[in-house]
């Protein structure tokens, strides 16, 4: 790269990221299934609230992942011929397996250490005398 280059991509590159303080604040257009009062308005204020409703699709997103997996490690292993293609198969259904036993046991064991950890609630900080 040339030194004119350099320079030039060096001045205007902070230009380029000057873009991201003009952000506003994200509302959403729609409320979030699983999340709101009886009347079915959203009522999400805080961070926890957002995940704890989106945390089932995580969940079902992550199943859905592991499944496109194990169908396309067990198509490459009826499809492979030589020994080191199957064995590669096999590692990726194994990594699949582990990986939505992963997914799924994180949730249980935080859920087991203190239940606090996953049900995500409001903080409550004593004052200081």
């Amino acid at each position: 790269m040339k030194l004119k280059n350099k320079i030039l991509y060096y001045l205007l590159s902070p230009l380029l990221f000057g873009f991201a303080f003009a952000v506003r604040a994200f509302t959403l257009a729609q409320p979030i299934p699983g999340i709101g009062t009886e009347s079915g308005i959203s009522s999400a204020d805080t961070f926890c609230q957002y995940v704890n409703g989106i945390m089932p699709y995580i969940f079902g997103l992550a199943a859905v992942i592991a499944v496109v997996q194990l169908v396309v490690g067990g198509m490459q292993y009826s499809l492979s011929e030589g020994l080191t293609s199957k064995e590669d198969a096999k590692d990726r259904i194994w990594a699949a397996i582990w990986g939505l036993l992963l997914a799924l046991l994180s949730w249980l064991i935080l859920n087991t250490i203190n239940t606090n950890l996953v049900a995500c609630g409001a903080l409550n900080i004593p004052n200081l005398p």
